[in-house]
């Protein structure tokens, strides 16, 4: 048995609620802006309760040159720093090198090249030594 549109529109005004003397065929939809502005308030209320952390910025401490670029764009792909000889290790990609600092003097002392497609520097127990 099929019911025609308009027998189907009766069926539903019929069986719809009522407030206020109006029909109201869908309550969800004058429900879902009261929901959704209670949802945003207890968001902002818990928001407002946690403390803002207040980090001081980064601040600069100095300036070290790396050798000059001899591939494409400069390009540097890891930073390690050993803390135990104050020494920046630089995985120096475009230069497929790897270039040593020395944070005591703020100064390159070493760049040991021949190393295409360096990405990584890995650290070993003993400082005069490391990986790539």
């Amino acid at each position: 048995m099929t019911l025609s549109l308009a027998a189907r529109r009766r069926i539903v005004a019929s069986s719809a609620l009522t407030l206020g003397g109006r029909a109201m065929i869908c309550p969800i939809r004058r429900l879902l802006p009261t929901a959704a502005a209670a949802a945003a308030a207890l968001c902002f209320a818990a928001c407002g309760t946690a403390q803002a952390v207040i980090h001081p910025p980064l601040t600069s401490l100095g300036y070290v040159p790396l050798p000059r670029e001899t591939g494409p764009g400069p390009l540097i792909d890891q930073l390690i720093l050993d803390q135990r000889v104050n020494r920046l290790y630089v995985a120096h990609t475009s230069n497929g090198a790897l270039d040593v600092v020395d944070l005591m003097q703020g100064k390159t002392v070493a760049s040991v090249g021949g190393l295409a497609g360096i990405r990584a520097v890995a650290l070993t127990p003993n400082p005069r030594r490391c990986g790539w």
